[in-house]
């Protein structure tokens, strides 16, 4: 995962608020925060579709 020290951009997404707040649930109650969770499945999708 990307250090915070590095360069970055903001985003968001537009979700429906059940799906958001279950979603804030859950990385609660794993100790985590969306915004790693959403990191790390993003690097996930680049590596996936990278083009060869």
């Amino acid at each position: 995962m990307s250090n915070a020290k590095e360069n970055t951009a903001q985003t968001s997404v537009r979700l429906p608020v059940d799906v958001m707040r279950e979603f804030r649930a859950i990385c609660v109650l794993q100790g985590t925060s969306m915004q790693a969770v959403l990191s790390d499945y993003i690097y996930a999708y680049i590596e996936e579709h990278k083009k060869p």
